[in-house]
């Protein structure tokens, strides 16, 4: 008799043990899977955060070239062109600051002025800018991603005889985000 009861109690240790392991194993993939959410939240937040830092200093870049223009112009260059510009020649020839941590470049690229285009509100003529903006790259951040605005600013002129002539709206037309590593 009591040499079964022995018997019994070596199987229940050993059930609990197996019992307790499998309950340990579920613990770790929770918390696990719980660490990875984590972080997937965190890069998510970082992204949202950077793209509204982003629309923030390309509002302001926008309202001082509609005040007063910018002084950090380049030629016509291609999304393509743009993307795969060292960040030297970002820091050579763009407009630099820095703003709560964060250090970006812009530049502006003269797009012109349209014979047909009128801008609704002064009857001026108008002259379209893209302003490509970029927050350089940091110990956190290694992405690349530039946020392109267009932006028709009223500029005297002298009306041409257009077949087509159109009205536009001042200030931003478009924005597009350009992404790459």
């Amino acid at each position: 008799m009591h040499l079964s009861r022995s018997n019994h109690n070596g199987f229940i240790l050993f059930a609990v043990l197996v019992v307790t392991c499998i309950v340990m194993l579920i613990t770790m993939y929770t918390l696990t899977m719980g660490l990875g959410a984590y972080k997937l939240n965190r890069q998510f937040f970082n992204r949202d955060k950077r793209h509204l830092h982003a629309l923030s200093f390309l509002e302001k870049a926008e309202r001082e070239l509609m005040d007063s223009g910018l002084s950090c112009v380049t030629p016509m260059l291609s999304a393509n062109e743009l993307m795969h510009q060292p960040l030297a020649w970002w820091q050579e020839l763009g407009c630099q600051g820095e703003d709560t941590g964060i250090s970006y470049a812009f530049l502006l690229e003269d797009l012109g002025l349209d014979p047909c285009a009128m801008v609704t509100s002064s009857g001026m003529l108008a002259h379209y800018y893209r302003i490509a903006f970029m927050i350089l790259p940091d110990k956190i951040t290694t992405s690349r991603l530039i946020w392109q605005s267009t932006i028709v600013k009223p500029e005297p002129a002298m009306p041409s005889h257009c077949v087509n002539q159109h009205s536009v709206r001042p200030g931003r037309q478009s924005l597009r985000i350009l992404t790459g590593s």
